[in-house]
């Protein structure tokens, strides 16, 4: 699936910019030469040989499983340290800022939307909370290729 497999390209580009803390690049040469390189490697892995990319996508794999790691261990790091803190003694003023410490963990927060808006979730009708979870369902659907399994 060629279209596929060049968004997939970008996407991982993006994400490797996002992860940097560069999020304004995207309209850059450099971006684009970037994403057109990872097309070509993968590419080329795919056309070499079937061993080629079962080495490929098992690298991939065990990539993933590790980030995944890391986020768990980087959570339960965030729960010792507000486990561990008191009061008059922060010890993590650096580690992701206070608002994880001085809000509820699994309340609604406002959101900053990329027009400059704010969406404030408490004060949403319930219509209009259907409506996000469900674009969020769609888009969530496309990224992973689940619509054409569920169609």
């Amino acid at each position: 699936m060629p279209a596929t497999l060049s968004t997939l390209s970008i996407v991982f580009v993006e994400s490797i910019y996002s992860a940097a803390g560069i999020t304004d690049q995207a309209g850059r040469i450099e971006h684009k030469l970037l994403s057109v390189l990872i097309l070509v490697v993968v590419s080329v892995a795919n056309s070499i040989s079937t061993k080629a990319s079962t080495r490929l996508n098992s690298f991939f794999v065990v990539t993933k499983f590790l980030t995944i790691g890391a986020i768990v261990i980087a959570g339960i790091s965030v729960v010792i340290i507000r486990a561990t803190e008191t009061p008059g003694h922060p010890v993590g003023d650096d580690v992701g800022g206070r608002d994880w410490f001085t809000k509820p963990w699994f309340g609604n927060r406002p959101t900053v939307n990329p027009d400059g808006s704010t969406t404030d979730w408490d004060h949403l009708s319930e219509w209009e909370l259907l409506g996000h979870y469900s674009t969020a369902l769609y888009g969530a659907l496309w990224a992973y290729s689940g619509w054409d399994k569920v169609s």
